[in-house]
């Protein structure tokens, strides 16, 4: 298994007390679920590569936290998932019920086009195991696999079992259960600060230390600190994005839907809930952004006007064009106060609670009508300022 899982997993499936006493029929279940997993998820893929077979030019990328990587580090992923878990499966004796079939799926699928991993490709399984270590190569260091064998009696060292004494040229290593899952221990507690204590000595200080935090307690602080450093730079573009003016619409137009819509006795189907959330996230959404940018270019507007009125050697003509000018700012002032009380909460909670998809809509459709009617009337009026003499 990869050195990755080894660090991340190993110690919490040996530490679980229940390990050591599995009966053979509770083996049997572990084992044919996870072959039961391998076969659905080679299904998933084949799945994926008819559809990529129609759309041969299609591309596709996924996105964790605020990053986007391409399509060739799932498929890789993915890959090594099948080969890891039928290498396992093929440790077993006998053999899980549907191994067989599990074999050939996996065969097909590591030669799919659109998951390139036909470097991969296998007549059995050690050469399986032999291309997965050079697959692992591209990490250069940062994962490799591992060989985890039962506990050996002490002083014996650990050797490669048969199936994988081909292994050790590529790099792979073998350990025991007891060395993988206290592997990182001894080196956590020879970093636990040191420190000297009045009449006492660093070694009883460094034990004061141990009483004071257990193994356990150190091992969860150290997975916090990995944590934090991995993931605080996405959850601080995450912050950052929730104070943007389109993530605050967003929110708001979700939660008013999900509030709304499940104390409401009119709306009974999951297609009527789903309707109406489309309705808002996506029309919803673009209004309010757009009744966000008619306040600010109105205002800009009002901001010129008075401009020019502060000047003392204004014309008549000036002084008349200024007065239409003002009396159209008004106007439109109005129509977009009453688009926006169209859009507020209660207005708005009203249509969705009603259950009608169409009312929704007619209600943003009549937002819209003043919107553009809003925007006609910004230009005219900017056009007005700017051809005063």
């Amino acid at each position: 298994m990869p050195k990755s899982w080894v660090d991340m997993h190993l110690p919490l499936v040996a530490d679980h007390a229940h390990r050591s006493n599995l009966l053979d029929f509770e083996k049997t279940i572990y084992q044919e679920s996870l072959q039961l997993l391998l076969s659905k998820f080679c299904r998933l893929l084949w799945h994926l590569e008819q559809a990529f077979s129609r759309s041969p030019h299609d591309q596709f990328s996924f996105r964790f936290g605020s990053s986007l990587y391409p399509r060739h580090f799932l498929q890789r992923r993915n890959a090594e998932l099948l080969a890891v878990i039928l290498i396992n499966l093929n440790n077993i004796c006998p053999y899980v019920r549907g191994f067989a079939n599990a074999f050939r799926d996996v065969r097909e699928v590591v030669g799919f086009r659109f998951l390139e991993s036909r470097h991969l490709i296998f007549p059995t399984v050690p050469i399986l195991a032999e291309n997965l270590s050079r697959s692992f190569s591209a990490y250069t260091g940062k994962n490799s696999l591992l060989v985890v064998t039962s506990d050996t009696t002490r002083g014996e060292v650990t050797s490669y079992p048969p199936a994988y004494a081909n292994l050790e040229k590529f790099g792979v290593r073998t350990i025991g259960l007891g060395e993988a899952t206290n592997v990182q221990r001894p080196q956590r507690e020879t970093t636990t600060r040191s420190y000297l204590v009045p009449g006492g000595d660093v070694a009883t200080a460094a034990d004061d230390d141990n009483e004071k935090y257990s193994p356990r307690d150190i091992e969860s602080a150290s997975r916090i600190q990995k944590f934090w450093r991995r993931f605080s730079p996405r959850l601080k573009d995450l912050r950052l994005w929730r104070k943007d003016p389109y993530a605050l619409c967003v929110d708001f137009f979700i939660t008013l839907g999900k509030t709304v819509a499940s104390k409401s006795n009119c709306i009974t189907t999951p297609r009527q809930r789903l309707e109406i959330r489309l309705a808002l996230v996506t029309d919803g959404v673009n209004l309010q952004l757009e009744l966000t940018k008619l306040e600010v270019r109105i205002k800009d507007l009002r901001d010129r006007t008075t401009a020019i009125l502060e000047n003392d050697n204004m014309s008549f003509e000036q002084m008349k064009g200024i007065d239409d000018i003002s009396e159209d700012l008004r106007k439109i002032e109005e129509r977009l106060e009453n688009a926006k009380d169209s859009m507020a909460e209660d207005v708005l909670g009203e249509l969705v609670r009603k259950g009608v998809v169409r009312e929704v809509k007619k209600g943003l459709g009549d937002v819209e009508c003043c919107v553009v009617d809003v925007d006609a009337g910004v230009k005219r009026v900017s056009g007005m300022i700017g051809s005063l003499p």
